[in-house]
């Protein structure tokens, strides 16, 4: 049970970790927009930033699914290290939303500081990814 509950959330991690990449690279394709042509700019960004909402939305709900499954099996057997997870989950749906608002605000006036910005949050958010799953397969084995 313990064992093919940590697969699944390794594969949920993953998951979001794809989808981050993803965003990642949207994002500099935003820049690269930016920077080549002024014209079509507008229309692309609206777009990208579409795509990229769509994205962080859906990250939102497999951090959802995982928290779930996060409780599910801390109702199993209580442990620390599944609270300490569902507490990184916590923070990095924050994060989530934090970028959302970026994303928002971007809408209005686009700026590369808030590109940047975004990308270190996502870089941070990776490494927090990383370390949960070493921790997870650690602990599992």
């Amino acid at each position: 049970m313990m064992m093919m509950t940590t697969t699944m959330i390794l594969m949920m991690m993953m998951m979001v970790m794809m989808m981050m990449m993803m965003t990642m690279m949207m994002m500099m394709m935003m820049m690269m927009m930016m920077m080549m042509m002024p014209m079509m700019m507008k229309i692309m960004m609206k777009m990208m930033m579409m795509m990229v909402m769509m994205m962080m939305m859906m990250m939102v709900v497999v951090m959802m699914m995982m928290m779930m499954m996060m409780m599910m099996m801390m109702m199993m057997m209580m442990m620390m290290m599944m609270m300490v997870v569902v507490m990184m989950m916590m923070m990095m749906m924050m994060m989530m939303m934090m970028m959302m608002m970026m994303m928002m605000m971007m809408m209005k006036k686009k700026m590369m500081m808030m590109m940047m910005m975004m990308m270190m949050m996502m870089m941070m958010m990776m490494m927090v990814m990383v370390m949960v799953m070493v921790v997870v397969i650690i602990t599992d084995i």
